[in-house]
């Protein structure tokens, strides 16, 4: 099985990393501008740190399986005064550039609720245009059992294996591979790529799990309503 690798940016003090090991991925580094949360990195994890998001060469990371990263949320944020790309602390041009360069098979960024009020539809439609399909949630600190609401926006995305780039990708890493692994990856990937497809295995594991441990018991709305995300959109027959 190839190695799940992950890219950590804007990083803070790697919650990401944190869950990205939970679930199997080896992180290769991270990007984080606060000084003091670069020295916790460092003696926590022990990786390359980059401090600068405009600075950091994301073909250095090119075939990475997962990007994740939670771009300054102040210029968003509604409990502040939502300037958008008018702030100077607005990155996520640098956050796409990265993408853009790294070529993930998996992307995850988080912001605050107010990214839906100043650039949700630009970001989404960049990253479709790079190459990926993309799926927002929203899913509050309560959803996890946090004491406060604590809107998120998620911005999941898989690199869309109809994309040019998709296509560019996978050449790219059949040639590097040897002829017997080349073989054996013709037409065997799913629709929503090998990344997506451990992702659904892992959660639907999860939900039986979840379903196990709370029979009989009373949820929360919450929980719920995280139990539903986690199982996902159902399909109806013959669609």
């Amino acid at each position: 099985m190839n190695e799940l690798t992950h890219l950590d940016t804007f990083s803070g003090l790697g919650g990401f990393a944190l869950a990205a090991r939970a679930a199997g991925f080896k992180t290769l580094a991270f990007c984080e501008s606060d000084a003091r949360c670069r020295r916790f990195l460092q003696k926590t994890w022990g990786l390359s740190i980059h401090d600068d998001i405009k600075t950091l060469d994301g073909t250095r990371y090119r075939g990475v399986t997962l990007l994740t990263g939670g771009p300054p949320c102040q210029p968003s944020s509604r409990a502040g005064q939502q300037r958008g790309e008018d702030d100077d602390r607005w990155l996520w041009d640098e956050a796409l550039r990265v993408l853009a360069e790294a070529l993930p098979l998996g992307v995850v960024f988080e912001n605050p609720a107010g990214i839906l009020d100043v650039g949700i539809d630009g970001i989404l439609t960049e990253m479709e245009r790079i190459g990926y399909a993309v799926q927002p949630f929203d899913i509050p600190a309560c959803a996890v059992d946090s004491p406060q609401i604590r809107s998120r926006y998620w911005l999941v995305g898989f690199l869309d294996e109809g994309s040019d780039v998709a296509h560019a990708r996978y050449e790219a890493e059949s040639s590097a591979q040897p002829e017997p692994l080349r073989e054996r990856r013709t037409g065997t990937r799913k629709s929503g790529g090998e990344l997506a497809d451990r992702v659904r295995d892992r959660r639907d594991q999860e939900v039986q799990r979840d379903r196990k441990r709370d029979a009989g018991a009373e949820l929360t709305p919450a929980q719920h309503s995280w139990t539903r995300l986690r199982a996902g959109p159902q399909r109806k027959q013959g669609t």
